[in-house]
C-alpha cells in the first residue's frame, strides 16, 4: 500500500462534491522543479504536462512524459488538524505542508515532525526515512523538523534546503 493512500482531492460541481474529511488530514504538496523553463521549452504542451502530473497524484504516481522531459517533482507532507470550509481546507497546516514542499528539490520527498511521528512506527517495506534537523520555514513562527523520505529509485543527496534558516 502506497504511504500516500487516502489522500482526498475534492472535485465536481458544489451539487456532487462530498464533504470534505474531517480530523487529523496528512496535506501532500507538490511542486514541478524549473516549471517556469519548462513552460517556456514545452509552450502549449505544457499544459498536458502539468494535467498528467495532477492525474498521477491522483492515480498513484504512473505515467510517462514526452519524449526528452524529465520531470523533477518536490513533495512536502504535514499533518494537522485544519478547518474546512465548503470546498478547501484553511489553517496553518495548509501552509505548513506548501512551506516543506517548497524547501525541497526536485525528487526530494519531506515530510514534517507530525507526518514522520505518524509513518515511524509503521513498516513501510522499502522505505526509510532521514533527518534532515530543525528549519524555520517562511513567515511559520515556530522551527519545523524535517525528515526526507528516502525511496528507491529516488536520489537521496540533495543541495540544502531553501529555507529562512540556510
Amino acid at each position: 500500500m502506497s504511504p500516500f493512500a487516502g489522500v482526498t482531492i475534492a472535485a465536481g460541481s458544489d451539487a456532487t462534491r462530498e464533504a470534505l474529511p474531517a480530523g487529523t488530514i496528512t496535506f501532500l504538496f507538490t511542486d514541478i522543479e524549473g516549471s517556469t523553463r519548462l513552460l517556456a521549452r514545452l509552450g502549449e504542451r505544457y499544459a498536458a504536462v502539468l494535467s498528467d502530473h495532477q492525474r498521477l497524484l491522483r492515480e498513484t504516481f504512473a505515467d510517462s512524459w514526452p519524449a526528452g522531459v524529465h520531470l523533477r517533482v518536490r513533495m512536502g507532507l504535514h499533518t494537522g488538524e485544519p478547518a474546512a470550509t465548503q470546498d478547501r481546507y484553511i489553517g496553518l497546516s495548509v501552509h505548513r505542508a506548501a512551506r516543506i514542499c517548497a524547501a525541497g528539490h526536485g525528487g526530494q520527498v519531506l515530510l514534517s515532525r507530525a507526518t514522520y511521528a505518524i509513518l515511524a512506527d509503521d513498516v513501510l517495506p522499502d522505505l526509510a526515512f532521514h533527518d534532515l534537523g530543525e528549519h524555520s520555514l517562511k513567515d511559520i513562527d515556530h522551527a519545523e523538523r524535517i525528515y526526507q523520505l528516502l525511496v528507491p529509485d529516488l536520489p537521496r543527496h540533495f543541495p540544502p534546503l531553501r529555507t529562512v534558516s540556510q
